[in-house]
C-alpha cells in the first residue's frame, strides 16, 4: 500500500471510529462499502480496508449476506472481559505499589487531571484516551511487560463496551473518585489497599455497565412490543 493510500485509509478509519464511539453512528447501523465510498468521495479500496480494521477491533459485526453493522454492547462478552480484567489489574496494581516512585504518582495525578478535563468537555475520544493512559501507566509502573500487553488488550475491550453502552461519559465522573483512591494507596505503598480500591473500581464499572445495558434491553423490548 502506497503512503497516500495508507494515509487515506487511516483517515477514513479514524473518522468512522470516532463517529461510532461518539454515538453519531448508532449500534446496528449497516456500513456499506459502496455507499461510504460515494459519501466520502473516495474509491472503495481504502473504505474496504478501514472497515476490516474496525471489524478486527470488534467495532463492527458481520450479519446476513456478510453485511457489516456497528456492534452493540450485546455483541460483547461482558462477563468474560471483566473476569480477565480483575485477574490482570489486581496483580498489576500490587506490583505497581511495590515499585512506585514519587514521579509515578505525579504522572498518575496528571492523568486524573486530564480525565477531569475530558469529563468537563464531554468529549468521548478524550475520555477514552485519558482512561486508557491512566490504567496503562499503572501497568507500566508494574514493570511486567507481559501483564502490560494483556492489560492493554483487555482495556481496549472495556473502553469499547463503555462506549457502545453509552456509559462512558457518566462513568468517568465516578471513576475519577475511584482512581484517586487507587493513587492514594499507591502513594502510601499499601498493596492491600491498592488491590481493595482497584477491585471496588472494577466491580463498580461492571455494575454501572450492566445497569445501563439492562435499561437499554428493557427499552428495546418495550419498543419491539409496540411494533406489533
Amino acid at each position: 500500500m502506497d503512503r497516500k493510500l495508507k494515509n487515506l485509509t487511516e483517515e477514513i478509519y479514524a473518522k468512522l471510529k470516532n463517529q461510532i464511539l461518539n454515538g453519531e453512528i448508532k449500534p446496528g447501523t449497516p456500513l456499506r462499502e459502496e455507499s461510504l465510498a460515494t459519501q466520502l468521495g473516495v474509491s472503495r479500496t481504502p473504505v474496504r480496508t478501514a472497515l476490516k480494521m474496525l471489524f478486527s477491533e470488534k467495532l463492527l459485526t458481520e450479519g446476513k449476506n456478510r453485511m457489516l453493522r456497528v456492534a452493540s454492547v450485546f455483541d460483547q462478552s461482558i462477563e468474560e472481559v471483566f473476569l480477565a480484567r480483575r485477574i490482570i489489574d489486581l496483580e498489576i496494581v500490587e506490583l505497581a505499589c511495590r515499585r512506585r516512585k514519587p514521579e509515578h504518582i505525579d504522572k498518575l495525578m496528571h492523568y486524573i487531571e486530564d480525565e477531569k478535563l475530558a469529563y468537563e468537555t464531554r468529549n468521548t475520544i478524550l475520555i477514552i484516551h485519558a482512561e486508557r493512559l491512566f490504567h496503562n501507566y499503572i501497568g507500566e509502573i508494574s514493570g511486567n511487560e507481559l501483564l502490560q500487553q494483556f492489560q492493554e488488550t483487555i482495556n481496549n475491550r472495556v473502553l469499547l463496551i463503555l462506549a457502545l453502552s453509552s456509559t462512558l461519559e457518566d462513568e468517568v465522573g465516578m471513576a475519577i473518585k475511584e482512581h484517586m483512591s487507587i493513587v492514594k494507596a499507591l502513594k502510601d505503598g499499601d498493596p492491600y489497599a491498592a488491590r481493595k480500591f482497584m477491585l471496588e473500581h472494577l466491580s463498580n464499572v461492571e455494575a454501572r455497565i450492566r445497569e445501563k445495558t439492562l435499561q437499554t434491553d428493557q427499552h428495546r423490548g418495550t419498543r419491539e412490543q409496540r411494533s406489533f
